[in-house]
């Protein structure tokens, strides 16, 4: 049948179209490729979808290289190898009759070693304007300390005080015993009381307790201030001696004030008769097991009484054992072979007059190198024995506080004779805030520890944290082997147990110098994390210290890292990563997409034909261009949690998966099939997909 022009023109049409179209099918041909992968079509990709390299290599691990410290504490506990001057350890802490050193929760973190100088006082009383006392305090070769007002004979009329200020928490849930023999040279009188009372109870105050108030018993007692726990009356049945073997038990005194002082009183207020007290002991007990916290006892020729003020009507004093006012304790290592030390330790003065810091003793530990702050605020660099106190250099300290911690960095040489020192001293934000030096050739130091004394002989309570001894400079720590690789950069950050951060550097070199002097033994004494970061902000390593070992200033450490090798004609990836506590966290390999496509994509782990060994922890999962992220695929100690990732949608090349893990153990691998499953629409219609094998592996 002949054609019409109609006809032609349709016919023309169609052919145009058909060839059209088979052209279009032949480039889109030799695009892609058709394949099934779970029931939908895919196109394996040859051009639009590929694998890349990324140009930041993974991070494999972190090393200690050198410790240099020669002993550390975060005082979480008692150390066991510290001793106490004049005391010895307890249920309780360490504790004597000069002090008392305890672990307290209020540490810079976690707990810390607080230390109370302990003193014995005794006060003389006129209780009434018409009465005058001559009370004495006089040691009996019988091992007691003597309250005294039967010497003076009958004229003497009055009360005399033995006390003791200390921490609450020594007195809480105890059960005090006190043994005393009394002698009254009449019967049936109260002639004492034993009180636990809640303040610190000054000697020399005549102002207000040891006012004249025309009344024989204790302020407390007559007026209900301050409050105070009444332990025992002490009543005379009968003239003569009686012996007092006085138990009181003490409970629940949270509520309290932090400080309270245990006071012996002997009233005599009858003008015939005479009287006088010998204390022997005072021993506390633990009130739920009974064992024996401490006993304090008044050997003679152990201590003498000082009176501070006699020949009046309101005498007072102290009893002195040693170096009044005066404690410490020490590491029982000798430093006496070292000619070169750097020591640190936080101290906080909480309350009280005084002063608190690192000593340097002696064999004999009876004279000490002092390096404190004190109450007033300033530093101070000093020499003491038993007779001497001699300032060898003090400094202010800049916006002093004493609700504040203050890190004291003592460095101290010794060449010939000569021993000298500087102190450094930091507030919490790392701040130098004063600087003192000093010399001295007085005696070489042999132990170091820690000391407070409250300067004003009544009480001061001293706080430490964070006490190291090393070889090297404590206020930094250095590190080596800084990826610079493809840029420098690189950060350096220490994290303490606690997840705070304890300072972070930008590394500028393939060396990173990080000052941790506001923490030198990092977090609470263990534990702890090391994090190298990309110059980008990602995260490129975690180290996480063993909570057996503990992040220390002074120390050395050095990283690891390892560049990603990519066949991109096989798609076959070979890289290493962390072993143990070394995190890798790092871009394995890019996505690129061909220029102004967006493919949606996600991962999809090939479970038949990966080899994964029980000792392998890993996330896998992409970053998109915007920094956006999928779900992970999910490998924890072998087994295979989650085996895809969600989708995401890519364009250009910044995009990448993502690796997060580790291996148990070293001498490891694992081979690791995925497959990237990239789609051209959001519904996932249309899709391709590429296989990658990753080999994984430890140095």
């Amino acid at each position: 049948m002949p054609m019409n022009s109609k006809t032609l023109y349709a016919t023309f049409i169609l052919i145009l179209v058909v060839l059209f179209s088979t052209l279009f099918f032949l480039v889109y041909a030799s695009v892609f490729a058709y394949s099934w992968l779970y029931g939908s079509v895919n196109i394996a990709n040859i051009n639009l979808v590929s694998v890349a390299n990324n140009p930041y290599p993974l991070c494999v691990g972190t090393a200690r290289t050198g410790r240099n410290a020669l002993y550390y504490t975060d005082f979480e506990s008692l150390p066991s190898d510290w001793a106490m001057v004049n005391g010895s350890l307890s249920l309780r802490g360490f504790i004597g009759v000069q002090g008392y050193w305890s672990i307290t929760s209020n540490g810079y973190k976690g707990n810390a070693l607080r230390g109370f100088p302990l003193l014995w006082q005794v006060r003389e009383h006129k209780t009434y304007t018409t009465y005058t006392p001559d009370i004495r305090f006089l040691p009996q070769t019988t091992n007691a300390i003597r309250i005294d007002s039967y010497s003076a004979g009958s004229s003497s009329l009055g009360n005399g005080y033995l006390m003791l200020i200390a921490p609450r928490e020594l007195f809480n849930n105890t059960v005090i015993n006190t043994k005393l023999t009394a002698y009254f040279s009449y019967y049936q009188r109260t002639v004492g009381f034993i009180d636990l009372v809640n303040t610190t109870i000054d000697r020399r105050d005549d102002t207000k307790i040891f006012s004249t108030y025309n009344n024989w018993v204790p302020y407390w007692r007559a007026y209900g201030i301050p409050s105070y726990i009444g332990l025992y009356t002490i009543y005379m049945a009968s003239s003569g001696t009686t012996t007092f073997n006085v138990n009181s038990s003490v409970s629940n005194l949270s509520g309290y004030n932090p400080y309270l002082t245990y006071v012996i009183t002997m009233t005599d207020y009858w003008t015939p008769q005479t009287l006088y007290f010998d204390v022997f002991n005072v021993a506390l007990f633990d009130a739920s097991t009974r064992s024996l916290i401490h006993n304090f006892t008044f050997l003679y020729n152990r201590y003498s009484v000082v009176l501070e003020r006699s020949g009046t009507t309101g005498d007072y004093g102290y009893l002195r054992f040693g170096i009044p006012g005066f404690t410490a304790v020490y590491w029982s290592q000798s430093i006496a072979g070292y000619t070169s030390l750097w020591i640190s330790s936080k101290v906080r003065i909480a309350s009280g007059v005084g002063w608190g810091g690192i000593v340097l003793t002696d064999t004999a530990t009876s004279r000490y190198y002092v390096f404190a702050v004190n109450s007033s605020g300033y530093i101070v660099i000093g020499y003491l024995d038993g007779a001497t106190w001699r300032v060898l250099g003090y400094n202010q300290v800049l916006g002093f506080s004493t609700a504040s911690w203050y890190t004291l960095v003592l460095s101290y040489s010794r060449t010939g004779t000569t021993n000298s020192f500087t102190l450094y001293t930091y507030d919490t934000s790392g701040n130098l805030v004063a600087t003192v030096s000093a010399s001295d050739a007085t005696f070489v130091p042999s132990y170091i520890g820690l000391a407070t004394r409250t300067t004003n002989l009544l009480y001061v309570d001293a706080f430490f944290d964070d006490f190291l001894v090393s070889v090297a400079d404590p206020r930094s720590v250095t590190f080596t082997n800084v990826p610079t690789s493809p840029s420098a950069d690189y950060i350096v950050a220490i994290y303490d147990n606690l997840g705070n951060l304890v300072n972070r550097t930008v590394a500028t070199s393939s060396t990173a110098l990080l000052g941790i002097v506001t923490d030198i033994v990092v977090g609470t004494g263990y534990d702890g994390r090391i994090v190298l970061i990309y110059p980008n902000g990602m995260t490129c390593l975690v180290t996480r210290v063993p909570n057996t070992d503990a992040i220390l200033g002074g120390g050395t450490y050095i990283f690891d890292y390892k560049s990603v090798s990519i066949d991109t004609t096989t798609n076959t990836v070979t890289a290493y990563i962390g072993f143990g506590s070394n995190r890798t966290i790092g871009p394995l390999f890019n996505i690129s997409i061909y220029p102004g496509n967006t493919r949606y994509t996600y991962l999809v782990l090939d479970k038949t034909n990966s080899v994964i060994p029980s000792t392998l922890n890993l996330n896998i999962s992409i970053v998109n261009y915007a920094n956006q992220q999928t779900s992970k695929i999910q490998i924890i100690n072998g087994v295979v949690r989650n085996s895809t990732t969600s989708v995401i949608a890519l364009q250009g090349s910044n995009n990448y998966v993502l690796i997060e893990g580790y291996f148990t153990t070293r001498g490891q691998q694992t081979t690791i099939r995925l497959n990237i499953v990239s789609c051209s629409t959001p519904d996932l219609g249309v899709c391709i997909y590429i296989p990658v094998t990753i080999y994984l592996s430890t140095v």
